[in-house]
C-alpha cells in the first residue's frame, strides 16, 4: 500500500494539522479517508482562482459549512494530498529497474503491527520475532510491483537488530542512471540475520513470514506451515547409510519453492476478488516433486562412519587440494612412493587426522565449528564435513564435540 492510499497515515496527518477527532472520522465516513481520495474529491486544482468546487466538497462530506480555523486547514491539507498524490503519479509512471526501496509510512506501519498482533494471538511479535522495518519494506516494494521474488534469509532481521544497529554509519557513494544523471545515495547498512543454529533460523523464516503477511502477499499460516515441513524433515532420523538433512538442503528448497510460487503467479501477486493468488497456489507450490526432492537425505560419504582406527600414514590422503597441498621431497627413487606428506594439524586438532583412508580430505574448519563455506553432498571445498578424531569420522558431529574423544580423554 502506497503513502497516499493509507487511512491511518491520511488520519495522522488531519490531526498533526489540528483537524478535530470529530471531524476527521465525518471525514472518514463520508469516504474520503485517504489522501488520493481527498486530492481528488473535487475538481478543484490548486492554483484556480475559483474555489467552489472545493467548498462545496468540504460541505457535502461535513454536512455543513466549515468554520474560517477549519477551512485553513482543510485547504492546506488539499494542497499537501494533491501534492504527494501527483508526485507518486509521476514517480510510478517513470519508475525504473535500479529504483530505491520506497519506505512506509509510520502511522500505517504501526497501524499493521497493532492489527497483526490482535490477529495473531497465539505470537507475541516483538522482540527477536517482529520483523525489521527495512525487511516489511521490502516485501511492500514486491507487492507494489506486483511480481514475486525469493528474499534471502541473511536479510530477514528484527526490529531489535535493526533499533541497536542504528547508530552505524552509512557511506555515500555516486550512481549513473539510464538517462545519464549522476545520483548521490546512501549505502544500504549490512545488517544481516544470524543462521548459526537450528532456533535462529526458525526465528528468521517466522520474521519472513510475518513481514509477508503485512503485506498482504501470503497467509502466516501458510507460510509457518512450511517452515514446520521442513525443521521436521530436519529433525527425522535418516535411513541407514543416510546423513541427516542439512540446513542447505532446507534453504535450496525454500528457494525452489519460491520458485514455483512465481511461475504460478504471473499474473500477480495482488490481492484479487478471489482472494491472494499465492494463498491460492500455496499448497500446490509447497507439494510440487521439485521441491521435495531437496528435503530428502542424502547418502553417507564413504569412510564416514567407518569404527575402524587407521593409521597415520593410512589416513593422509595423497594429495590434498587448495591451502592443505605440500609439496613432496624430491627423491631419486624410480618406485611408486616419490616421498611423503606430512601435515601438521592445527591447533585444537592434535589428535585429529587430516583425511580418511579412502584419501578424501577432511575439512579442518569444520572441525573447529567455523567453517561458512557452503555445503553439497556432505563436504565443502576443502574437504568433508566429518569428525577428525582418530577412528571417529562420524557426520553427526565435530572434532569439538566427539564423544569418543571425550571419553578416551
Amino acid at each position: 500500500m502506497s503513502l497516499t492510499d493509507s487511512e491511518p497515515n491520511f488520519r495522522s496527518r488531519c490531526l498533526a494539522l489540528g483537524l478535530d477527532e470529530a471531524l476527521v472520522t465525518t471525514l472518514v465516513d463520508s469516504g474520503i479517508n485517504t489522501i488520493s481520495k481527498y486530492a481528488f474529491s473535487s475538481s478543484y486544482v490548486p492554483g484556480m482562482a475559483d474555489e467552489t468546487p472545493f467548498t462545496n466538497a468540504i460541505q457535502t462530506a461535513m454536512g455543513r459549512t466549515p468554520t474560517v480555523g477549519e477551512l485553513a486547514s482543510l485547504r492546506r491539507l488539499f494542497h499537501e494530498c494533491y501534492a504527494l498524490t501527483a508526485s507518486e503519479l509521476k514517480a510510478h509512471a517513470e519508475r525504473v529497474e535500479d529504483a530505491p526501496v520506497r519506505k512506509l509510512a509510520q502511522p500505517e506501519r504501526a497501524d499493521r503491527l497493532e492489527k497483526q498482533q490482535k490477529r495473531l494471538t497465539g505470537i507475541k511479535i516483538a522482540g527477536k520475532l517482529e520483523p525489521s522495518d527495512r525487511l516489511v519494506d521490502r516485501c511492500q516494494n514486491m507487492y507494489d510491483e506486483n511480481r514475486l521474488h525469493h528474499i534471502e534469509l541473511q536479510k530477514c532481521t528484527s526490529k531489535e537488530q535493526e533499533i541497536l544497529n542504528v547508530t552505524q554509519r552509512e557511506d555515500r557513494h555516486i550512481t549513473v542512471d539510464n538517462s545519464g544523471s549522476v545520483k548521490i545515495k546512501d549505502k544500504e547498512m549490512k545488517i544481516e540475520a544470524d543462521l548459526s543454529n537450528d532456533m535462529l533460523f526458525r526465528l528468521c523464516m517466522m520474521r519472513r513470514g510475518l513481514a509477508m503477511d503485512q503485506c498482504n502477499i501470503l497467509d502466516y499460516a501458510k507460510h509457518d506451515a512450511w517452515v514446520e515441513k521442513i525443521l521436521d524433515s530436519r529433525l527425522e532420523s535418516p535411513p541407514e547409510g543416510y546423513q541427516r538433512i542439512t540446513l542447505q538442503q532446507i534453504v535450496n528448497a525454500d528457494k525452489k519453492l519460491f520458485l514455483k510460487l512465481a511461475e504460478l503467479t504471473r499474473n500477480g501477486i495482488q490481492v484479487t476478488s478471489k482472494g491472494r493468488p499465492v494463498d491460492l497456489i500455496f499448497e500446490q507450490a509447497m507439494h510440487h516433486p521439485d521441491v521435495l526432492h531437496l528435503l530428502q537425505p542424502m547418502p553417507t560419504p564413504k569412510g564416514g562412519s567407518n569404527p575402524a582406527a587407521p593409521s597415520a600414514s593410512s589416513a593422509a590422503p595423497a594429495t590434498r587440494p587448495g591451502p592443505y597441498t605440500r609439496p613432496q621431497s624430491k627423491g631419486k627413487s624410480k618406485g611408486k612412493s616419490q616421498g611423503s606428506l606430512t601435515i601438521k594439524m592445527p591447533q585444537g586438532l592434535e589428535q585429529g587426522v587430516p583425511g580418511t583412508r579412502n584419501g578424501n580430505a577432511i575439512c579442518f574448519d569444520y572441525n573447529l565449528n567455523k567453517c561458512q563455506l557452503p555445503v553439497n553432498r556432505g563436504r565443502c571445498r576443502k574437504g568433508l564435513h566429518i569428525c577428525c578424531y582418530r577412528g571417529c569420522f562420524k557426520q553427526d558431529h565435530s572434532y569439538q564435540t566427539c564423544p569418543t574423544r571425550k571419553s578416551s580423554a
